[in-house]
């Protein structure tokens, strides 16, 4: 086992941290808040209302380098769901997805696959929503906050920046979504062991390290 290397890491204690929002469809809610605290930074965390119309809301992360030569890179986000109740859908009503970028924000691919610990609970199914693979929480729409794990190996070398979207459809909706505590780091060593519960030096759940 070796020391990860941590590579970038927010927890929005002193600011945005850069980064930017702005509505694919209208509106534009995500807001820096303070009334639902992570359990590991506390304090303020991003967060975007899950509207009661069609809405589609992005969060960008500053650029990011990532290095070349590690043999893992994880990136890490705490965050929780409180999104429309997704009963009778079959999937998802309202919902969450991540992205990444290569090249400065031209285009954008949906982080599905590389997903560890926190896969999407369905596929949209009615707005801005339809057919894209979605968080939309666990039990009635709600799940507290989380440390989702993403293996981004295979971007080693690039520059890369992630977005975030909160995406809702014409029907009810909810309080939204919160993002904490974003972390990448890096490792010669390939991970072992996976839990929920945290990564690298946040939390002793991922024993390879």
């Amino acid at each position: 086992n070796t020391t990860p290397t941590t590579v970038y890491a927010e927890d929005f204690s002193t600011g945005d941290g850069g980064w930017i929002h702005y509505p694919l469809t209208p509106p534009d809610t995500w807001m820096i808040d303070s009334s639902r605290p992570s359990p590991v930074s506390g304090g303020d965390a991003w967060m975007a209302t899950d509207h009661s119309a069609p809405s589609d809301q992005a969060l960008e992360t500053v650029d990011i380098m990532l290095p070349s030569d590690y043999t893992q890179m994880l990136m890490s986000f705490y965050n929780e769901q409180d999104f429309e109740d997704p009963s009778g859908s079959g999937g998802c009503w309202d919902g969450s997805m991540l992205e990444i970028s290569t090249d400065g924000g031209t285009s954008w691919t949906q982080l599905d696959g590389e997903l560890i610990t926190d896969p999407y609970d369905g596929i949209g199914n009615n707005g801005p929503p339809t057919g894209i693979p979605l968080w939309c929480g666990s039990e009635g729409g709600f799940q507290a906050w989380l440390n989702s794990v993403v293996d981004i190996s295979a971007f080693g070398g690039e520059e890369v920046r992630f977005r975030f979207r909160m995406l809702s459809d014409a029907a009810a909706g909810g309080p939204g979504w919160w993002i904490d505590d974003m972390e990448i780091v890096a490792c010669t060593d390939e991970v072992t062991d996976v839990a929920l519960t945290g990564i690298g030096n946040l939390d002793p759940a991922i024993s390879g390290f």
